[in-house]
């Protein structure tokens, strides 16, 4: 079964933090799990589930500095200047009702890394989940990719998570020889203005 499937999501929505985790988690698992993860990875509703599950276990936890600072994050996108956790969480309430449409992007969710870090130890069960220094090379990570073009401030530009796998990249529910043919037209920016500005080694 295919890997590329934890990445679908991510293509119409902007949740890259959580689809490039799956993919490490998809890598780890035995293959008796695969099946349920790439029907994770295919369908809105559940990928919507998990992401929601994660927030309410860091409320129900009192982690409310991961959870500012991800509501920061994602208010530094265009077009997010008023996002809420709360009003994120009844969004995703109301998808049981009135169901889940790719063509909506207020699903999006920015990821710090730190929090990045926390969502695989808390939940993919990578307890050695950290950040590395950017010139760093392991052979499998999640690379985060950021930009000057974009007017983003937080985490030296970031605007993209990618994972990295033996140099082979994968987002969006594709496989790409580098990250900077992977990020190339990404918000209309060209792949010689990305650059990797994090790592998170697993």
């Amino acid at each position: 079964m295919s890997m590329d499937k934890m990445g679908l999501m991510n293509a119409p929505w902007g949740i890259c933090g959580f689809t490039s985790s799956l993919y490490a988690l998809h890598n780890h698992s035995p293959a008796t799990k695969h099946e349920a993860l790439e029907k994770g990875g295919e369908s809105a509703t559940r990928m919507l589930a998990e992401i929601k599950t994660y927030l309410r276990m860091l409320q129900a936890a009192g982690k409310q500095g991961i959870l500012d600072s991800i509501e920061a994050f994602t208010q530094s996108f265009g077009g997010f200047g008023t996002w809420t956790i709360a009003t994120y969480i009844e969004r995703i309430n109301s998808v049981v009702t009135h169901g889940a449409t790719t063509a909506d992007p207020n699903f999006g969710i920015g990821m710090p890394p730190a929090a990045v870090v926390d969502y695989m130890k808390r939940v993919c069960d990578f307890p050695n989940a950290r950040e590395i220094p950017v010139k760093t090379v392991v052979p499998e990570m999640i690379l985060g990719m950021g930009t000057d073009a974009l007017g983003m401030s937080l985490y030296d530009g970031l605007g993209h998570y990618l994972y990295s796998l033996n140099n082979r990249i994968y987002s969006w529910g594709n496989q790409f020889a580098d990250p900077y043919t992977a990020m190339n037209g990404v918000a209309g920016v060209p792949s010689d203005r990305w650059k990797i500005v994090r790592k998170i080694a697993l």
